[in-house]
């Protein structure tokens, strides 16, 4: 999903371009629009925030990624699934993706260590 984000950027960006030398504004606009879209997929894709009595994932709702905030008391399990995918079990399963699967689950653990 990661690289798909980075090939939209790529290619509504090389499109806004394309319209400009064209002349044609309103697409230029609209490429603009996607590309800033696009980037903040890019940006917003793996940023998940650790506090201290709670965590903000980032979910596919319908056709955008939105915030959820995900008590530790809720967290049922927490498995990895692979490097970079982990599978948080609190009211449902959330699929969510960290660029360090192993460090994100010494983190959690340290985390839940020091609460007790």
């Amino acid at each position: 999903m990661f690289l798909l984000c980075i090939m939209m950027l790529c290619v509504f960006v090389g499109m806004a371009i394309y319209y400009f030398i064209n002349k044609s504004m309103p697409r230029f606009i609209a490429m603009l629009i996607f590309s800033f879209i696009a980037l903040t997929l890019v940006l917003g894709r793996f940023n998940i925030v650790l506090f201290d009595d709670s965590m903000i994932l980032y979910e596919w709702k319908l056709a955008a990624m939105l915030p959820i905030i995900v008590d530790y008391k809720d967290i049922k399990n927490i498995e990895k699934r692979s490097k970079h995918c982990i599978i948080v079990e609190h009211k449902k399963k959330t699929n969510i993706y960290v660029f360090n699967s192993e460090k994100f689950l010494e983190t959690y653990y340290h985390m839940n260590k020091k609460d007790k």
